[in-house]
């Protein structure tokens, strides 16, 4: 399988599973969450993440040698931090460019600030390994099924998602200067 077919096809299905695993949690926990920036039913932030895992998972079967166990304790210290990092970044673009809180963790013990609290980032950390040792597998057989047409149908569907949320609704326009202001 085309590696970049590979990562395209994690990423998109991980946005939609991020839709699918925040709408229940706003169903079942937390009704006023608001999930995700896109009209669609895409959160880029779990595709990103997917590609992050992936990477840093095939990253560590190559470099570190040793025992099961000390692999996944490096796979879990790296992408929880890097996790924690594109959670807070995604975090603060969306804030300074919508001007929402998307998410606050400022309920939760051990927060700093709005967007990271060390318990969610260690879930992160674990989510990762569980992904990595028992859901990988199965989801690699999937992608294999599924027929690449439909992987690049919905990818146009996202990109027109993306163009539909920042240009159609003039988020850019309105909200340019405001970003370089920020940085």
């Amino acid at each position: 399988m085309n590696t970049m077919y590979y990562y395209l096809a994690n990423f998109l299905l991980f946005c939609i599973v991020g839709s699918i695993f925040e709408e229940t949690i706003k169903l079942l926990w937390i009704p006023h969450l608001q999930s995700g920036i896109l009209n669609g039913p895409f959160v880029p932030v779990y595709g990103f993440g997917i590609v992050i895992i992936l990477f840093i998972g095939k990253w560590v079967e190559k470099k570190i040698k040793g025992s099961k166990i000390k692999r996944y304790l490096v796979i879990f210290l790296i992408v929880t931090f890097l996790l924690t990092g594109l959670e807070w970044l995604g975090g603060m673009l969306i804030e300074c460019i919508f001007h929402k809180v998307m998410w606050s963790y400022q309920d939760v013990p051990l927060h700093i600030g709005h967007y990271i609290a060390v318990p969610i980032s260690i879930g992160w950390g674990i989510g990762s390994c569980i992904f990595l040792l028992w859901i990988k597998p199965w989801t690699d057989k999937l992608i294999k099924k599924i027929p690449r047409i439909w992987v690049y149908l919905v990818f146009f569907l996202f990109l027109f998602d993306v163009f539909n949320t920042f240009i159609l609704k003039g988020f850019i326009y309105e909200n340019l200067i405001d970003f370089f202001y920020f940085f």
